[in-house]
């Protein structure tokens, strides 16, 4: 395929300041889960590498402040599930799994056996007593009556990871390159026809609610974040950013990992996405959470980080304006408009991923070339970063 040629004036908003801090850090913690139930209660479950015990934090006023409790009878967490403010379960896996509920918020834990497995990958509750989970072989179950009570759904799963349900009907399970979703309380499993490009066991996926959500894959030579609108029956491609943690609020989402120190995020579902320097300290994400006002908090190792601004606030807390195309869509040329700090390396990508137009420097795009659809622009410059998506007529 020819790849057409262009020139641009272009641009791009120079580095972000610092938007990231420590919201809470122990050198002696290894955090595994974290979750909010609101704008000001949140928890976080994970490890005490001293002494081996398994320990919780709360916060109730957004991360100013975090209480730390111990959780009995356990060693570490693998996953915290909360219903709302009160009612919540944290579970590790073992022989058997071992889950505590509480209905207090945290002030006290009644003890719970499950099956057995190495490890819970996936678990989150469909109402104050019912829940599914997924364990490391394969196998999926849902507990009853607060968890005293389990029944098993299959144990024949090629894939295993996340569990996300958007209400007490429906939730959301990946299978090798598609979605498995049930639509009564986890009792039967549909297959969906809508799959990505590449195979899946290594994403991470978060709905904001029944129809709309994101996934990430690892997909080295294109895209690998990808949106639904349709419940999960197709994907489109939304950026390029690989993400071990996804998290997820209305058009919101947070995509974060370790390999290139970014952490990406959208305001808008996916049409812009905005690269953050990961802060100091950060080395990986072990986990991610957006409250309900787009609040955004990572955790790596024995450090909560919170970022400074919501993301609910969009672009406005950025030192220079975005950069912006026009017209879009269009059918045959787009101008991008902005200032870089460096020279721009620019390109467009189809919905499979491929690089089908580059280009260096300024000027106008001329997109003649292309067939209609949907495709990516991406712009590189000195550390500065944008996607954007683009429709050709």
């Amino acid at each position: 395929m020819r790849i057409p040629g262009f020139v641009l004036l272009v641009s791009l908003q120079v580095p972000l300041s610092a938007q990231w801090g420590i919201s809470h850090s122990n050198p002696d913690r290894s955090w595994g889960d974290i979750q909010f139930t609101s704008e000001q209660v949140g928890y976080v479950a994970g490890h005490n590498t001293t002494n081996n015990t398994a320990v919780l934090l709360k916060t109730v006023d957004a991360g100013a402040t975090w209480t730390e409790s111990l959780l009995p009878t356990l060693t570490y967490v693998q996953r915290v599930c909360f219903l709302n403010n009160d009612t919540g379960y944290v579970v590790a896996g073992g022989v058997p799994i071992r889950m505590l509920r509480t209905t207090n918020g945290g002030g006290s834990w009644a003890n719970r056996t499950l099956d057995t497995c190495f490890a819970v990958t996936g678990m989150d509750v469909l109402d104050a007593n019912t829940a599914i989970y997924l364990n490391n072989e394969g196998r999926l179950r849902r507990f009853t009556d607060g968890g005293t009570a389990f029944t098993y759904i299959t144990n024949d799963l090629q894939d295993w990871g996340l569990v996300d349900a958007t209400d007490a009907q429906t939730a959301y399970i990946a299978e090798l390159d598609h979605f498995l979703r049930t639509s009564d309380g986890g009792f039967t499993w549909s297959t969906l026809p809508g799959g990505l490009s590449v195979p899946f066991q290594s994403a991470s996926f978060a709905f904001t609610d029944t129809q709309h959500g994101f996934a990430s894959t690892w997909n080295t030579s294109g895209p690998n974040l990808y949106r639904t609108d349709d419940a999960a029956a197709t994907w489109t491609a939304t950026g390029t950013q690989n993400a071990w943690v996804l998290a997820a609020r209305g058009q919101s989402c947070l995509a974060a990992n370790a390999d290139n120190g970014i952490i990406t995020w959208t305001p808008d579902g996916g049409t812009t996405w905005v690269d953050d320097p990961a802060p100091a300290g950060f080395a990986y994400a072990q986990g991610g959470e957006l409250t309900p006002g787009n609040a955004a908090y990572l955790i790596n190792e024995g450090t909560v980080f919170k970022r400074s601004s919501n993301l609910g606030l969009g672009l406005t807390d950025r030192t220079e304006p975005t950069w912006s195309m026009a017209p879009n869509p269009t059918m045959d040329k787009v101008r991008i408009n902005g200032s870089f700090s460096g020279r721009p390396r620019i390109t467009i990508h189809d919905g499979a991923g491929r690089v089908v137009s580059r280009a260096e420097g300024m000027g106008e795009l001329d997109l003649t070339t292309l067939a209609p659809g949907s495709y990516m622009v991406r712009i590189d410059a000195e550390g500065e970063r944008g996607t954007r998506r683009l429709v050709k007529l």
